[in-house]
């Protein structure tokens, strides 16, 4: 007679294939500003299906990003920390009210800022995709 653990993994490994599960891919909806001296402007930021595009995007210090939804899905571009209390602090000033609405619909691009005049690296994710906490790059 089996006992229930051993029924309970045989029917985990059924559920999955019986094989172990690839380790998920790289997230990929995050990325890096930095805000730099320089003459205010506007940078944009635009999330495509592969991402936001560029990921890594300077900002000059009372400038502004305006971030574009280019998807199919919608994307809330947020401060880090997701997986810390309180999250998305590192720097409010990036953060949306809402998630960007699908391309071509309303709400699909805003802007935000300005950013604040001493420079710094600031972290961002999606929220509407959440990054993986405990491992998972820190997000």
């Amino acid at each position: 007679m089996k006992s229930i653990g051993t029924l309970i993994l045989a029917a985990a490994l059924a559920a999955c294939g019986g094989t172990e599960q690839a380790a998920p891919a790289p997230y990929i909806w995050g990325g890096i500003v930095t805000i730099t001296g320089g003459t205010a402007a506007t940078v944009t930021v635009t999330y495509r299906a592969t991402g936001p595009d560029p990921a890594n995007v300077s900002v000059p210090a009372g400038g502004s990003i305006q971030w574009v939804n280019a998807d199919t899905v919608a994307h809330w571009p947020e401060s880090f920390s997701h997986c810390t209390v309180p999250r998305h602090q590192q720097c409010a000033w990036l953060n949306l009210p809402a998630a960007l609405a699908p391309n071509g619909q309303m709400g699909d691009r805003v802007t935000v800022g300005p950013a604040p005049a001493t420079p710094a690296s600031c972290g961002f994710h999606d929220d509407a995709i959440p990054p993986p906490c405990g491992g998972g790059g820190g997000y």
